[in-house]
C-alpha cells in the first residue's frame, strides 16, 4: 500500500436536490479529495430516493445495490463517507454493511449529545475508521473503531476569498447567535446611532439568510467584523465539553473580515498560532474598545486581515485536509 496509490471510493451526495451552505462544506471537501494526486479517488453517487425513504421510515433497511455493484466493480482499497450529521451515515448503513472493504467516515457534528447515535451508526454501518472534525470527539470513538483521528474543518478558497466589494457594514453574525455578543452589537449600534443595515444576523431562528455559498462569501467581504462564538457557550447540554473551531472562523478570515468574539478553547490556538487571528473580547467594554480601535486604525486592520488570509491559504484549505486524509490512509499500512 505504501508503494502504490491507494484507491478510494467516495460515496457522494453532491447531486442531492437539498442545498444548504453547511452541505456545501461536504461538496468542497469531496472536490478536494478528487483533485488529490497522491491517491486515486473515485466518486460513486448515492441514490437520493433510497436515502429519502430510509430517512422517512427512520430506518436503514433499504440497500442501494447500484452503489454496491459500482464499488465492487472498481475494486477500491477503501470506502470513504463524509457525514455532516449522524443521519448521513445511519441512512446509508444498510448499503455500507454489504460492502466488504475497510470503511472510513469523516464526521462533522459529533457533539456530546449525539455521540451515542454516532457510535450506533458507526457500528451498524461497519465503519472501521473515523476522522473527526472536532478534536475532543476522537477519544470518544476509541473502542468503537480501529482508529480515530482529528482532521479539522477548512474553507473553499474558490468561493471564500477577498472580493472587489466595498465594506459597507460593520457587523455580521451567521446562523446561531451568541446572546451576549448579539447584545453587545445592538448596544454599540444604539450608542452610536447606527442604522439596522450595519448588522446582518439571523432574525428568525433557523432562517437561511444566504442559501448559496457565493452570496454568503460576498456578504462576508462587505463586513468589517465577523462575530463568532463557539456553540458550547449557548448549548453546553448539547455540545458537552466540545468547544471547537467551525467553518465560519475559516470562511470569515478568508473573506478578510476581522473575527471578533469568544475564542473556541479546544483547538483555536493550535490551528491559528498567529497573533490576532481573532480579537478575543470579555465584555461590552472590550468589545466597544476593539471596534473603535480598528475603525480608527485601518492600516492595522488591513495588516491583520491580510496576515490571517495568507495563513489560511498556506494551511487551511480543503486541499490541505485531503492531504491529511491520504496520509491517514497511508499510515494504516493495509
Amino acid at each position: 500500500m505504501k508503494n502504490k496509490k491507494p484507491i478510494i471510493c467516495i460515496l457522494s451526495q453532491q447531486h442531492f436536490s437539498h442545498k444548504h451552505v453547511s452541505r456545501d462544506c461536504i461538496n468542497a471537501f469531496e472536490e478536494a479529495l478528487l483533485r488529490n494526486q497522491e491517491a486515486e479517488f473515485e466518486r460513486v453517487y448515492v441514490s437520493e430516493f433510497i436515502f429519502k425513504v430510509n430517512r422517512k421510515i427512520k430506518k436503514n433497511l433499504l440497500s442501494d445495490w447500484k452503489i454496491i455493484r459500482n464499488v465492487r466493480r472498481q475494486k477500491p482499497d477503501y470506502l470513504f463517507v463524509i457525514a455532516m450529521s449522524v443521519n448521513d451515515l445511519y441512512y446509508l448503513a444498510g448499503t455500507l454493511n454489504k460492502i466488504n472493504i475497510p470503511k472510513i467516515a469523516y464526521c462533522f457534528d459529533t457533539w456530546e449529545a449525539t455521540m451515542d447515535k454516532w457510535k450506533a451508526a458507526v457500528t451498524t454501518a461497519g465503519v472501521e475508521y473515523v476522522l473527526c472534525a472536532y478534536k475532543r470527539s476522537v477519544e470518544k470513538f476509541k473502542g468503537f473503531v480501529k482508529k480515530s483521528s482529528f482532521v479539522p474543518q477548512a474553507m473553499n478558497e474558490k468561493i471564500f476569498f477577498p472580493k472587489s466589494v466595498e465594506k459597507n457594514r460593520l457587523f455580521m453574525q451567521m446562523g446561531r447567535k451568541n446572546k451576549k455578543l448579539h447584545e453587545y452589537v445592538l448596544k454599540y449600534m444604539q450608542e452610536n446611532n447606527l442604522p439596522e443595515s450595519e448588522y446582518v444576523f439571523e432574525r428568525v431562528p433557523g432562517e437561511i439568510i444566504f442559501p448559496e455559498f457565493e452570496e454568503l462569501a460576498t456578504e462576508m467581504c462587505k463586513s468589517w467584523f465577523f462575530i463568532c462564538a463557539p456553540r458550547n457557550l449557548d448549548e453546553q447540554k448539547f455540545t458537552g465539553d466540545i468547544s471547537e473551531v467551525t467553518a465560519r472562523y475559516y470562511e470569515g478570515m478568508a473573506c478578510k473580515t476581522l473575527i471578533v468574539g469568544f475564542k473556541p478553547q479546544d483547538t483555536f490556538d493550535e490551528l491559528f498560532p498567529n497573533e490576532n487571528a481573532m480579537i478575543e473580547i470579555t465584555d461590552y467594554k472590550s468589545f466597544s474598545k476593539a471596534v473603535n480601535y480598528f475603525l480608527n486604525n485601518k492600516k492595522e486592520y488591513e495588516r491583520i486581515v491580510n496576515e490571517n488570509y495568507c495563513f489560511l491559504i498556506e494551511n487551511h484549505t480543503w486541499d490541505h485536509r485531503a492531504n491529511d486524509v491520504v496520509q491517514f490512509i497511508r499510515n494504516l499500512g493495509i
